[in-house]
């Protein structure tokens, strides 16, 4: 589940809380199948809910550990469903939603394009 980015930073956490907003405003439901949001994600007939995205117990692999994704950590890497169930990208949805109305001024999803002042680099 998760704008031109990499994922360094608290992107779960930014995600979980996006997901639950949805959740709450009956938008969808932990117990959907990320396929009813995705239908071409491969799950090889298991059943995969936004439940066990959320819990880390998919069975999907992690895939910043692929080595594939290490060639293309600067690409598109964002929050699909949540994408597809607020009609907004997930970097506008994480400023309208979350950090605005936190008053969380010098919060952003990272965004590689524009220079930040006061940034500091993750570990990773």
């Amino acid at each position: 589940m998760e704008t031109r980015s990499s994922l360094r930073g608290p992107t779960k956490q930014f995600t979980a809380t996006a997901i639950l907003l949805l959740a709450e405003e009956g938008k969808l439901s932990l117990s959907d199948p990320i396929t009813k949001f995705l239908p071409d994600y491969p799950v090889q007939g298991h059943l995969v809910t936004i439940q066990h995205l959320l819990s880390h117990t998919s069975g999907i692999r992690n895939y910043v550990e692929l080595s594939e994704w290490q060639k293309t950590t600067r690409n598109d890497v964002s929050g699909a469903i949540i994408e597809k169930v607020s009609g907004q990208s997930y970097a506008e949805f994480l400023r309208t939603r979350l950090f605005e109305p936190l008053g969380m001024k010098n919060s952003r999803y990272e965004d590689l394009a524009r220079i930040t002042p006061g940034r500091v680099a993750g570990e990773g």
